[in-house]
């Protein structure tokens, strides 16, 4: 919907300083609408010039939040339940973790491992945050990472409402002349603009850090 700010009966450039005013706008969804996450997107732009948008945060749109439309699938069940805490905005609900060869816990490389990780919103965040899982050998030396905004980029964090779950896949490629050993996979989220990592937590409210170990993957040949 596009419509006057105010419904045109109050121009901004007569607000007083610091002013806040309600802007109420009706959003009528189709009834075929498909059922699914749908995001909520807020953009301004001069009256008559729809294609010369106000920029904000460097896009020319902001987006408010993330809806659910109709009935959904269910949210998959993680197979290793966490109980984490980052920042006291994001919560990992567990993780998997699936290796195309070999097994999880047994890895022959060149290989790709797969680490899915299980996310609800704790409460509304006013930022977008990345997600950083890295593979780290026995010095702690990083051998291979992913990084990337949990779930999709299409709806970064600043869109989730409290509770929602999101599913959010990362790959970690694993070199072919990799040493055999013992390597930790380890889970972090960040702010990109400004690298600051979010502090975690147990359960119990114990500090763990700004990054957490949470599997262990044993590279190497198999055993004849």
């Amino acid at each position: 919907v596009d419509e006057p700010v105010l419904r045109g009966l109050y121009q901004p450039d007569l607000w007083p300083k610091d002013q806040a005013f309600p802007d109420r706008h009706r959003l009528a969804l189709p009834p075929d609408l498909a059922p699914g996450r749908y995001r909520l997107d807020l953009g301004l732009y001069y009256s008559g010039q729809p294609e010369q948008r106000l920029p904000v945060e460097g896009k020319d749109y902001f987006p408010l939040v993330s809806l659910s439309v109709g009935e959904t699938t269910q949210q998959p069940t993680p197979g290793t339940p966490a109980d984490i805490t980052f920042g006291g905005q994001l919560f990992l609900l567990g993780y998997d973790l699936d290796c195309d060869q070999g097994q999880a816990s047994h890895v022959t490389p060149p290989a790709t491992c797969h680490v899915n990780l299980y996310w609800q919103a704790v409460r509304p965040m006013d930022r977008d945050y990345t997600v950083f899982v890295h593979l780290l050998d026995v010095g702690g030396a990083t051998v291979t990472q992913h990084d990337a905004p949990p779930g999709e980029a299409f709806f970064p964090t600043s869109t989730w409402l409290p509770g929602e779950q999101v599913f959010d896949p990362h790959r970690l490629a694993l070199p072919a002349d990799m040493p055999p050993g013992d390597y930790t996979v380890l889970v972090g989220v960040y702010h990109p603009a400004t690298a600051e990592r979010l502090q975690a937590v147990d359960g119990d409210g114990l500090s763990l850090g700004d990054a957490v170990p949470l599997v262990t993957v044993e590279v190497g040949a198999e055993s004849p």
